[in-house]
């Protein structure tokens, strides 16, 4: 492979599969969002669709990805919850709004020309209140391999119904992830990479006022890292973690002075999962390599706490919620919930609870029930012990052996050993990709606390 495109710039581009059959992957959840103005409320986004809980999952209603907006394809859109439980999409194809009910839904890309939003923030003070930041291919590549891009950030406070810009980022960075403290609403976060030639860098880009100027901060990576913003301090606005992330391993860095510094806290396994608690004292990672592991913010000193492979994280209410497919639990657990810091989780979904598709009368939802029959087909069920009731405690087995992993069709993995060609198609090749790379499976941790 040349030089300068890693491994997973071009796993974006190679693995396009289809939206049937759960995209052709391994059916699993990848984020989960509570809505901070409804405890009861919970969307899950997994590799077949959305699920959807009013009542703190005890039930779950299924949503077709074509009901949204189309086929994701490979990609891991983000998921936010604002203060009027609208739900906002960000994917490669558009941003997309469903209301509460999730029956209906309308994209918003009107506004973003021929943009691609790349990720969606809501306002932890004002859930009324989100950002989305956007890229597009906006200039021709030299033989030097730099790429341009069109990049800005937009902002709503009507809940997704309408969008305005508020700030233009350097064209020559490719913006990956965003988010806003949430002791100060006026500082935001976009973290980005930069390539010139074969060179890659990781940048963190600080605004205090509201996007409208920004300051570059510069991301200390080993070779071709991909840089996610895992989550801003929820009391010191100063302090953000940074998940870095390469073809085989991830590190978790803290900055405590606005992005000035960086230190390393964390280094072994990839990173699918990242929270903290509300008051920031503790932080709480994982990955299908490794369990839950949870420190305090006073050490970093991080301990397994949970043998649990964990897909996702994420705090609210006083509660951390997990996504898993740990068959050493002694089901398919989906979704999870712990009130102990990760040592046990309650189950709130596994794939026998899905109910089905969601009930709609009318609206883009209504077509998600032709879609459920050939769904249900590809999920793992029977995985429940108690015969679906999402109540019995689970407890992760230190011991326990694991599951053999199936095989995930309708992605080749390519690793292109003759080389992609010319510098210039290499650096064209780069540069849309690395549009893709906030698509790609375990994108970023999810987004504490409510999305």
């Amino acid at each position: 492979m040349r030089a300068g495109i890693p491994l997973f710039v071009v796993l974006a581009l190679v693995c396009t599969a289809g939206h049937s059959r759960a995209n052709g992957r391994f059916p699993e959840a990848g984020q989960i969002v509570v809505s901070s103005v409804d405890p009861k409320m919970i969307v899950a986004r997994t590799t077949f669709g959305l699920l959807i809980s009013h009542d703190r999952g005890a039930t779950w209603d299924w949503v077709c990805e074509s009901a949204v907006g189309g086929g994701f394809g490979i990609q891991d859109p983000m998921v936010g919850i604002t203060a009027t439980k609208s739900i906002l999409i960000s994917a490669f194809d558009g941003l997309f709004v469903g209301q509460s009910d999730a029956c209906d839904w309308h994209s918003a890309s009107s506004v973003f020309a021929a943009a691609h939003p790349v990720d969606v923030a809501v306002r932890p003070d004002d859930p009324s209140s989100a950002v989305v930041v956007t890229s597009a291919f906006a200039s021709s590549v030299d033989d030097a391999g730099t790429p341009g891009f069109l990049s800005k950030v937009y902002a709503t406070t009507n809940s997704g119904a309408d969008w305005a810009p508020i700030g233009v980022l350097d064209p020559s960075i490719a913006p990956l992830t965003i988010d806003i403290a949430p002791s100060n609403p006026h500082r935001l976060y976009v973290s980005a990479t930069r390539q010139i030639g074969a060179n890659v860098s990781g940048l963190l880009l600080v605004s205090e006022d509201d996007g409208a100027h920004w300051v570059e901060r510069s991301v200390p990576t080993i070779a071709a890292e991909g840089v996610f913003i895992g989550a801003v301090d929820p009391v010191r606005e100063g302090v953000v973690y940074i998940r870095t992330l390469s073809t085989t391993t991830s590190r978790l860095l803290v900055t405590t002075d606005f992005g000035a510094t960086f230190r390393e806290i964390f280094h072994a396994f990839t990173l699918t999962g990242f929270a903290i608690s509300a008051d920031g004292s503790k932080v709480y990672l994982g990955g299908p390599g490794g369990g839950l592991n949870v420190a305090s913010r006073d050490d970093y000193v991080f301990r397994e706490v949970n043998r649990l492979k964990v897909k996702c994280l994420a705090y609210a209410h006083g509660e951390l919620y997990a996504c898993s497919n740990d068959a050493s639990t002694g089901q398919a657990l989906l979704l999870g919930v712990s009130n102990d810091d990760g040592v046990t989780f309650r189950p709130l979904a596994h794939f026998d609870s899905i109910g089905g598709p969601i009930a709609c009368a009318s609206g883009s939802g209504a077509k998600c029930v032709s879609e459920w029959p050939l769904i249900r087909m590809t999920l793992p069920l029977g995985g429940a012990p108690d015969g679906g009731a999402p109540n019995a405690e689970v407890v992760s087995d230190a011991g326990a052996s694991e599951a053999p992993a199936r095989k995930a069709s309708g992605c080749t993995v390519a690793t292109n050993r003759a080389g992609l060609g010319s510098g210039k198609l290499a650096s064209i090749l780069a540069a849309v990709a690395a549009l893709f790379l906030s698509r790609i499976v375990g994108r970023r941790p999810c987004p504490p606390p409510y999305g």
